[in-house]
């Protein structure tokens, strides 16, 4: 058997750490890790990047013969031969594309693409350009490095800070089928009913 003596002894030894542990403990602050990153300074060099785009935009303006737009997204586009019947968010779209650098060099030749508009990976300003064209349009398209591939360009021939000339050609557009629609009439029929966009 445990004496009396030991019993106490252990009794104080589990007062005195549970007293030690409910002490307050003094807060740790993170440390102060610079994250490199100067957002002024990035604001400023993007703001100068865009101004050299937009003068580059004027003098690759004066060398055309067609009237170019201002979309709301800000990139410069001329369409010919558009319909009235417009490309929407999630029609499947069949078109040919030429990437070109705006000295007019030809950076990716000819080749056919399809995408589901806002949907599937390519620049959002191809997204935002098919969106105003149709079936059969043809249309150029002036993106500023921000709306194409930015600061760390396409990995392979597209360089950092380049805005681009694309030249588009919508070959054939699969209008969205919206989803199905149940409808109780008034016998309590259900009735589905699938509308398209055409």
């Amino acid at each position: 058997m445990i004496s009396r003596g030991v019993k106490i002894l252990f009794s104080i030894s589990i007062l005195v750490f549970t007293l030690n542990s409910c002490d307050e403990r003094e807060a740790r602050y993170p440390v102060k890790v610079s994250s490199g990153v100067d957002y002024k300074g990035s604001i400023e060099l993007s703001k100068r990047i865009n101004q050299k785009e937009e003068i580059r935009f004027r003098e690759y303006l004066k060398t055309k013969d067609d009237d170019f737009k201002r979309s709301h997204f800000g990139f410069l586009y001329n369409i010919k031969n558009n319909k009235t019947v417009l490309i929407e968010s999630g029609d499947e779209v069949l078109y040919s594309v030429i990437i070109e650098n705006i000295n007019g060099k030809v950076i990716y030749t000819k080749k056919t693409k399809s995408l589901i508009v806002d949907h599937q990976g390519e620049i959002k300003g191809v997204h935002e350009g098919l969106k105003l064209m149709s079936s059969g349009a043809n249309a150029t398209f002036l993106f500023p490095s921000h709306q194409a591939y930015g600061f760390h360009g396409d990995e392979n021939k597209i360089s950092s800070n380049t805005p681009l000339v694309y030249l588009i050609e919508v070959l054939k557009v699969k209008k969205k089928i919206e989803e199905s629609k149940i409808v109780v009439d008034s016998t309590n029929i259900v009735v589905k009913d699938s509308i398209s966009n055409n």
